[in-house]
This record gives C-alpha cells, structure tokens and sequence, in this order.
C-alpha cells in the first residue's frame, strides 16, 4: 500500500547513488542560511531525510505531506513557521494549488522561501534512467522556467544558486 502511495506521489525510493545525490542537496539547503531556533515546514518532505538534517541544525522541523503516514501535520495553513522548503515539489502540483500556497504565503511577514527544483535537462534524464528512477519527471506539471517565474515574480530573491542539475532559490516574503 505505501510503495504504491509513494511511487503515486514520488517518493523517492532512495538506493545508493539517489542517497549521494540527495544527501548532497539536503547539505546544501542546510547551510545555505542559518536554521538554529527557526521552525520550518519541509513541504513534501517525503521520508524526513532533510528533516534530520535540519534538526541537526537546531530547527524545529514539521513535514507537511500528501501522504498522512508520513506526514507530521494535517494542514500546512495551521502550522507557524519561520521558513518554508520546497525541495522538488512544485513541479509535480498543479498550478492552481501553488498559486494558492503563494498567495497563502504572501500573506506572511518575514517568511524564508528555499525551493529547490530540478532543471529537468537531458542530464537529468539521463541520471534519472541510469539511476533506476526513469519515470522522475513524468507527472510534470510544472516547468522549471515556470517554477522560476512564479518564485521571483511572487517574493523577493536572497540567493539563487544554480548547480546545472538543479537550482536553489532563498527568497522572502
């Protein structure tokens, strides 16, 4: 029942390399800005990887997640939160729903936005066939060049780094 959630949602089922690669995003999200005493709200933090990255760092982390085994909370709205993560999320939400998260968010005062998205390259195919994960983008419905444009048209950009396979994006409200 869970592995077809998962594979439903995309849940990355990690296996040796998917953990390297992974784990080398999540060390990056977790230096990428100062998370000691800040509660944060990992949107479709998936298994809780970054989670314990972050709770290293001395945040407060709760998951927000489709799927409510794995899920730490019922509704993202509820939540108090200094800092939001998307780490490859967006992509696979309709466009209705994360205008709603944006508009929910731009609400907010002194909100931290870090949204990591693939950049969806053949590179990135490439890996993700190799890898064992060839169906990574296939429920797409967001476009990086579109994920782009919602964050830096809706909040103010901190940082933007750029790694070719993916980018992270710090913004604010």
């Amino acid at each position: 029942m869970k592995k077809d959630l998962f594979k439903k949602y995309h849940v990355t089922q990690p296996n040796l390399i998917t953990n390297v690669y992974f784990n080398f995003i999540y060390n990056l999200v977790s230096n990428i800005i100062v998370f000691n005493k800040k509660r944060v709200l990992d949107f479709g933090g998936g298994l809780g990887n970054l989670k314990k990255k972050l709770v290293a760092k001395g945040a407060t982390v709760k998951i927000y997640d489709i799927i409510k085994e794995i899920s730490d909370i019922d509704d993202y709205k509820n939540f108090k939160f200094d800092i939001i993560i998307f780490c490859q999320v967006l992509c696979v939400i309709n466009k209705k729903e994360i205008l709603e998260i944006i508009n929910f968010l731009k609400k907010k005062k002194n909100i931290k936005i870090i949204s990591v998205f693939s950049t969806q390259t053949f590179l990135n195919k490439l890996f993700a066939f190799i890898l064992g994960h060839s169906e990574a983008h296939k429920d797409t419905k967001l476009r990086p060049d579109e994920e782009y444009n919602l964050l830096k048209n809706n909040f103010k950009i901190i940082k933007l780094r750029n790694y070719y396979l993916f980018k992270i994006f710090v913004l604010k409200t």
